[in-house]
């Protein structure tokens, strides 16, 4: 089966900076084009005159596969790169080689997504993605070899929300059973929800407490009569203890 060019194009380029996604990407693509089989079973042995007909079937299968699994990977790697990567006989044995020179970029990687997990800051947006930010950041963890589970990632969500979230963490502490990032998503969901209808109710409350006799200055209201007389003093009672 020929390699139709428009998979060609959509697989990234590998550049110093996106070796994780590059190798997500490409498994996702050689897989899409039914290649996969190079990368699934290990290169089966070499054929002999007793190889019965279904086993020599399979190691041309598989040779095939592994062999535009190769070209594929060739055409995704840039010369400057391709230069310094030794081209094995197996596929999986030439990712294993581009994997070692990019080592140093996974550690950084690494370190990078641990510091935005361990110190991350909420802006004040939707706590939904806030929540959904941190459990991605996790997940990048994971394809890295750092596996983080959902109850250090719930607790570091819980204590970097602002004060109105506080009774969250209460509640979460008191708790015996604990959250999934699926259940805090949905309990913080509902708080933000209850408290921007708060908000709402208490700024109708204020207006409608200041339009009732006009707007509120000092504890004073100011009426359209007494707009001069702030003090709520009539004028007779001026004049006359001005005489």
């Amino acid at each position: 089966m020929a390699i139709p060019s428009s998979y060609l194009s959509s697989i990234p380029i590998l550049t110093g900076d996106n070796y994780q996604k590059w190798v997500e990407d490409l498994k996702l693509h050689l897989g899409l084009l039914d290649l996969d089989l190079a990368l699934r079973e290990p290169k089966p042995s070499p054929l002999t005159n007793n190889n019965t007909t279904e086993e020599k079937t399979k190691f041309e299968k598989w040779d095939n596969a592994n062999r535009k699994c190769i070209l594929v990977v060739k055409k995704a790697v840039p010369e400057t790169i391709r230069g310094n990567v030794e081209v094995k006989d197996t596929v999986v044995e030439f990712l294993n080689a581009i994997k070692v020179k990019f080592e140093l970029n996974t550690n950084a990687e690494s370190s990078d997504l641990m510091s935005k997990l361990m110190n991350p800051h909420y802006d004040g947006g939707n706590v939904r993605e806030y929540v959904l930010g941190l459990a991605t950041i996790a997940a990048k963890l994971g394809d890295l070899d750092i596996k983080i589970s959902d109850d250090p990632v719930v607790h570091i969500a819980l204590h970097t929300l602002p004060g109105p979230y506080k009774v969250l963490q209460s509640t979460y502490t008191a708790l015996r059973d604990k959250w999934s990032l699926d259940e805090l998503i949905s309990i913080c969901t509902q708080e933000e929800r209850k408290l921007k209808q708060n908000k709402v109710e208490s700024a109708n409350a204020t207006f409608h407490r200041g339009s009732s006799g006009g707007p509120i200055r000092r504890d004073k209201k100011f009426t359209k009569k007494g707009r001069f007389n702030p003090y709520g003093k009539t004028r007779g009672t001026q004049q006359s203890k001005a005489s």
